[in-house]
């Protein structure tokens, strides 16, 4: 059994060797990061896009817009795309944030040559069918109508809109009524005026020759230069306790939070050593008073969200009803 009693002894680290990426600039001036400290011979090209909640004039249409992209091209549809990928046991994967967008094609390094075309294709010349459109509308509608009767998901959604407002690219959540508000032609113009290529990373091993191929692809993206994206103004309300009744629920979920320094502040760094003593690892003081000590959850943690022009430090944690004035 573990001794939680006695401390462990204290190595001091003499080496921290972080790899060091190759960063050259494309053709059409776009970054290009790669790292080749991998053995394997897998391949991820990651494609970042200046895209997210942040850009959007709409609610929802920066999400909607990115998972569309793989549903269909000028020349192929959702089934074909799926079928080509899957063939050559390769995949894609598409995040939408808050700042940014993310589409990244994992694969094997000697098939990059057969699925780059493809992956270069669906970032570049998505069709967005109205089918798939529809879809993912109905898929969106159904997940948001279960995740409503999780108390967890309310609690993160209520403390982003009480501390940025819930009209602030990083408070507002899309609701059933933003669903119907949006149209095929929204993404279409989303698409076509915010969804530069803002930067490329590479992980995995390449020959010159496969980097001479990756180079040309990549290096086809056009770049158009934006206007510049009018500053939004957070509200700052004064310290609020919300208490969302839901009588049904055996749990309550706890989220405390509020605005904090991102990383563009020389005190970062700080900040990070602190959020990890306070609830960042399994024997910080949270996990020891709150779990430990007290025996009131199974887990709670503290995290610091840096987005782009923001961050926020959160609290979580779930309990028993009757224990929530006690956990808080």
């Amino acid at each position: 059994m573990l001794d939680r009693k006695s401390a462990p002894l204290f190595v001091e680290i003499v080496t921290s060797n972080l790899p060091s990426p190759e960063i050259t600039t494309l053709n059409n001036g776009v970054p290009l990061i790669q790292f080749d400290k991998v053995n394997q011979e897998v391949l991820r090209i990651e494609l970042i896009f200046k895209a997210g909640k942040w850009c959007e004039p709409k609610v929802g249409v920066s999400y909607f817009t990115s998972h569309l992209l793989d549903k269909g091209t000028k020349s192929k549809s959702s089934f074909q795309i799926a079928e080509i990928f899957d063939q050559f046991g390769s995949s894609v994967e598409i995040s939408a944030g808050s700042d940014f967008v993310s589409v990244s094609l994992f694969t094997l390094t000697k098939n990059v040559n057969k699925v780059l075309p493809l992956f270069c294709e669906i970032a570049h010349y998505p069709s967005f069918p109205d089918s798939e459109f529809t879809l993912l509308k109905d898929i969106f509608r159904q997940n948001l109508k279960i995740n409503n009767e999780k108390s967890s998901y309310l609690a993160s959604k209520a403390i982003r809109q009480n501390i940025f407002g819930s009209n602030h690219p990083y408070g507002s959540s899309v609701t059933e009524g933003d669903l119907d508000l949006l149209t095929r032609q929204d993404l279409v113009d989303f698409f076509q005026t915010k969804f530069n290529l803002h930067e490329v990373y590479i992980t995995g091993k390449v020959d010159s020759s496969i980097k001479k191929i990756l180079i040309k692809n990549l290096s086809e993206f056009p770049i158009t230069i934006q206007p510049q994206v009018q500053s939004v103004i957070s509200e700052s309300p004064e310290v609020k306790i919300q208490h969302i009744q839901k009588p049904e629920s055996i749990q309550s979920s706890i989220r405390l939070g509020k605005k904090t320094i991102n990383r563009s502040n020389p005190d970062y760094p700080s900040l990070v050593l602190l959020n990890h003593i306070l609830g960042g690892y399994f024997g910080s003081r949270l996990m020891k008073n709150i779990r430990e000590e007290k025996g009131l959850t199974y887990g709670i943690n503290s995290s610091i969200h840096a987005l782009k022009n923001d961050a926020f430090l959160l609290i979580g944690t779930d309990v028993n009803k009757e224990n929530r004035s006690l956990a808080v």
